[in-house]
């Protein structure tokens, strides 16, 4: 009974040993594992980073560009109705001067019209 019991506890040993030894290589394996998803996500992450920054600038050039072209509008709309006060202010002279001229020849045409009479 010693005997076998000295050989079912060396069986026994030796299958701790063994699952010990597997447990070992899988906690082994799970390391490797978990460093190189940890190196990948550090990739990621790391572009990631690069991506939002690349956005970030091409966001800020487009907010400068429309800031820029906003006030080219600016600008231009402001020449515009400079050049249709202008304008205005021009036809409202020649209106003027067509209506007095009117009323010049109106008043010569009447002259002649009595002096024919």
């Amino acid at each position: 009974e010693e005997a076998t019991a000295r050989e079912q506890d060396v069986r026994l040993r030796a299958t701790e040993s063994i699952a010990a030894q597997t447990l070992a290589e899988k906690v082994l394996r799970f390391e490797d594992e978990t460093r190189e998803l940890r190196g990948r996500l550090a990739d990621e992450e790391a572009t990631a980073r690069e991506k939002v920054l690349r956005f970030e600038g091409e966001f800020q050039e487009l907010r400068r560009r429309l800031a820029d072209e906003e006030a080219t509008a600016r600008e231009q709309d402001v020449r515009l109705r400079a050049t249709e006060s202008i304008a205005a202010q021009t036809l409202a002279e020649k209106v003027l001067r067509f209506e007095d001229e009117t009323r010049e020849l109106r008043g010569r045409l009447a002259d002649e019209e009595a002096t024919a009479r």
